[in-house]
């Protein structure tokens, strides 16, 4: 039985991008510079940290792939990232972690997903740990990493149905899905606090004039894939229906 950290390489990407880049002032110029090789030895000692932090085995590193299925569920989810300056080795980087040290991606794929996908599955001896500070993954139940105490909690799958209802009501600005409309995360507890299930969640978006059906649109936005919700074979998502729900 070996330990596996799951490591949301996304994240640690982006802020080993950000964190070597330099600005040098020559008179009015202002010049950017990262050193690539650089920034392969600081996600090299990244692994190495966490690796021995969760006593694990082995590392799985998690990326998005540029096709998004969610941008089909609804076109502007992540729009307000278009445009947007990323650090300037991030590309080297993820070139790295994906050729290089075996990182995984899947077509149509976040990171997250990949991760929800290995963490949920039933079919394995192994332990696998959530590395990551993103607070959406906890929509998905398993061993996680605290990023505030570095110990390592378990999530239920009732708690991480709780979390992702709650995801679905109150949306994410981040990620640019709004959930329902006057409906903040004190509200969204409330809701849930009396009744955790989908049909509570239709239930406050039809009282904002809304139907399913759009609540729908931002629950599988707000989703982290499972187990079992990607065809491997097929690279296709089934898409999360309220049959399903086990909250």
């Amino acid at each position: 039985m070996a330990t596996v950290a799951l490591i949301d390489a996304d994240i640690l990407i982006y802020q080993i991008a950000s964190s070597l880049e330099e600005v040098f002032e020559f008179g009015d110029r202002h010049v950017l510079h990262a050193d690539a090789a650089e920034g392969r030895r600081e996600m090299d000692n990244a692994i190495e940290y966490i690796l021995h932090s969760l006593d694990a085995d082995e590392a799985v590193l998690a990326l998005t792939h540029p096709y998004n299925f969610r941008t089909d569920v609804l076109d502007s989810y992540k729009g307000n990232r278009k445009g947007t300056r990323k650090p300037m080795i991030l590309p080297a980087l993820r070139e790295y972690c994906y050729l290089e040290l075996g990182g995984k991606m899947y077509h149509g794929l976040e990171g997250d997903d990949v991760i929800g996908i290995m963490a949920s599955d039933p079919d394995t001896d192994d332990i696998r740990i959530v590395y990551s500070a993103d607070k959406d993954l906890l929509t998905i139940p398993g061993l996680h990493w605290n990023a505030d105490d570095g110990l390592v909690d378990e999530v239920t799958e009732a708690a991480a149905d709780y979390h992702w209802l709650m995801q679905t009501l109150t949306g994410d600005p981040t990620d640019h899905y709004k959930g329902c409309p006057k409906v903040g995360p004190v509200k969204a507890q409330k809701i849930l606090e009396a009744d955790p299930s989908w049909e509570a969640v239709v239930g406050a978006y039809e009282k904002a004039g809304l139907t399913e059906e759009d609540a729908l649109v931002q629950a599988r936005c707000a989703r982290i894939l499972r187990h079992g919700e990607y065809d491997f074979e097929k690279e296709k998502v089934k898409l999360w229906k309220p049959a399903q729900t086990a909250a």
